[in-house]
Order: structure tokens, then sequence, then C-alpha cells
């Protein structure tokens, strides 16, 4: 069970950083002409 739960968090770590990092890259040519 905890190994599963350990799995889960990793993931979801894995997905906000993935997703820290793609959406400021894909503002980053609209917030240019800001």
């Amino acid at each position: 069970m905890e190994v599963l739960q350990l799995s889960n968090v990793l993931y979801a770590s894995f997905m906000y950083h993935t997703c820290f990092i793609l959406i400021p890259t894909s503002w980053s040519d609209s917030s240019a002409n800001f």
C-alpha cells in the first residue's frame, strides 16, 4: 500500500514539475507582447 502511495506522489510531483516547466514556456511568446 505504501509503495502505491509513494508511486502516486512521485507521479503527481512529476506532472507538477512538467506543467511548471511547459506552461511558462508556452506563454513566453504571448507574454513577450506585454
